[in-house]
């Protein structure tokens, strides 16, 4: 009987000492996120809705403000080749300068990984960047289980 109320204590320490611990909550889906306005264009043309396909700057946040260092960020966006990918900063920001993406028609999938053979890999989170109403800045939406549309 010892043996049976040892076992029983062992499990609900367990379950209540698990049920207990800190763990982080994220953004949306705890992976990579860019903020609702985080892409730019650079220098917008008169319209946005005229020139959709230009080249953008991509600001996000990986949620961690203390990630390993080496950490890397990816992003791919489902109708362009290639990827891209840059080291996250000390503070878990990240930035894409460039990035070709069409604001009629894209799906931006992005997630972190940490350096080394057994380094973590963040969830993947999708987005979208589309025209605002002004026609001259980007509006950003994300999607949980890859793009829509």
């Amino acid at each position: 009987m010892p043996r049976l109320a040892a076992a029983s204590l062992a499990a609900l320490y367990m379950a209540l000492g698990t049920g207990c611990n800190d763990h982080p909550i994220g953004n949306f889906d705890d992976g990579p996120q860019i903020e609702r306005h985080g892409i730019s264009v650079p220098v917008p043309p008169p319209s946005l809705k005229l020139a959709p396909v230009q080249r953008v700057d991509i600001d996000g946040q990986l949620g961690v403000h203390d990630p390993e260092p080496g950490t890397v960020v990816y992003l791919l966006d489902a109708y362009r080749e290639p990827g891209a990918f840059v080291d996250a900063e000390a503070d878990g920001s990240f930035r894409f300068e460039g990035i070709e993406v069409d604001l009629t028609k894209n799906c931006l999938e992005l997630w972190s990984e940490e350096p080394g053979a057994y380094g973590a890999m963040s969830v993947h989170s999708f987005f979208t960047a589309s025209i605002d109403t002004d026609d001259q800045s980007v509006v950003t939406t994300q999607f949980f289980s890859g793009c829509q549309g």
